[in-house]
């Protein structure tokens, strides 16, 4: 049974008692060959990470070390045996020994998590630099801001709600979280880590769970977040998590044609010009744009993330 556990999430279902782990506790998989590593959080882990190699039939021997939330460090060995459910998910039977502590032994299951549909309420995207969190009417406070302070922040874009007053930011807000309910938009606010400030929106949009496709867009940043890198690794984030947790097979981006520093952008982060449509949106002050498209497919991330994104890729993406 040859499995690969590569991206895939896990969360337990049943523990023993003497183990830390929870259905609050979500696992995230990688795998190269037969080397997996793995690292994991919540509930009352702080913070865990595993390594281990994987047999023919799946099976995996393994050794793990977590930090809990009482700030312990913990460490242990396990052998993981995997079962295929009716649905296609993966199951795992696990029996594992601390090597730290009491040196207790237990057992354990894991079911891996369905993939996260688009329009997740919680998603939150993360790395060292930036946070994109889901956008919420309590943003509006933090981002204003930035709507007064740079009212043309939207001028290319055919958005009803252009900036410049906490009525239009309001607007702002109020369409994404309608796009988001219809499930056809996930709206997020940007927090610039690096400075501890938010510093603007970005959005996946226009999604087909059927068709496996997505946009990233709406996006804007006040003027002293932009060209300090933010907003390369928003986009590393939503490409990562677009075509190696959601699966997508085409992401899209589109720009007024005539937005010549969103048009660099898009190039820069290797999305392939697809062509133009001509007068395709009635802007506010009544000029009709033309709209550029460009893509990115699934078979060309992993060459994208290793050259274009090579500085934000981690080791276990290397090996």
């Amino acid at each position: 049974m040859k499995i690969n556990y590569n991206n895939k999430k896990f969360r337990p279902i049943l523990n023993a008692e003497n183990g830390e782990t929870s259905s609050e506790t979500i696992f995230l998989y990688w795998q190269n060959d037969d080397i997996l590593m793995a690292t994991y959080k919540g509930g009352k882990i702080a913070t865990g990470h595993l390594l281990g190699k994987v047999d023919e039939f799946g099976n995996i021997k393994m050794r793990y070390h977590q930090i809990n939330t009482a700030g312990e460090l913990m460490t242990g060995f396990c052998h993981s045996k995997p079962e295929i459910l009716t649905d296609g998910r993966l199951r795992l039977h696990e029996t594992w020994q601390w090597t730290s502590g009491d040196g207790s032994k237990g057992k354990s299951i894991l079911e891996e998590v369905k993939t996260e549909e688009a329009n997740s309420d919680n998603l939150v995207l993360e790395n060292e630099r930036v946070r994109l969190e889901p956008l919420q009417q309590s943003h509006l406070e933090k981002l204003l801001p930035i709507a007064l302070k740079y009212p043309n922040l939207l001028r290319y874009s055919p958005s009803p709600s252009p900036f410049g007053s906490k009525a239009g930011l309001q607007q702002y807000i109020d369409i994404a979280l309608a796009a988001k309910k219809n499930k056809i938009r996930i709206p997020f606010a940007i927090f610039d880590k690096q400075k501890q400030e938010y510093a603007g929106s970005t959005s996946f949009g226009n999604i087909s769970l059927k068709h496996k496709r997505l946009e990233i867009g709406w996006t804007w940043l006040g003027k002293n977040f932009q060209g300090t890198g933010l907003n390369k690794n928003c986009k590393f984030l939503m490409l990562q998590y677009a075509f190696e947790q959601f699966e997508t097979e085409r992401l899209a981006f589109r720009s007024n044609s005539r937005n010549a520093k969103s048009r660099r952008a898009i190039e820069k982060l290797g999305a392939k010009y697809e062509g133009e449509l001509r007068r395709q949106a009635l802007m506010n002050d009544g000029y009709r744009r033309n709209t550029v498209y460009y893509s990115i497919l699934r078979a060309e991330w992993k060459v994208l993330k290793m050259t274009v994104f090579q500085d934000f890729v981690k080791l276990k993406d290397k090996i």
